[in-house]
């Protein structure tokens, strides 16, 4: 989603680099490259909105 909303990967950052490990440690190589490439392909659109649910959703 973050792509999508920047228009770009962040390259060289050690933040997002540690952070992006982390989550594909946790969610494994193969399930992390799928829900990337999902969230990748969003339009701006579509991520506003999905965020707008998640935080309908915290209430």
């Amino acid at each position: 989603m973050a792509v999508a909303l920047r228009g770009t990967a962040v390259a060289g950052d050690r933040d997002v680099a540690r952070v992006t490990a982390g989550a594909r440690d946790l969610a494994g190589a193969q399930a992390f490259a799928s829900v990337y490439a999902r969230g990748a392909a969003m339009r701006r659109d579509e991520v506003l909105a999905a965020l707008d649910a998640d935080d309908a959703d915290d209430g």
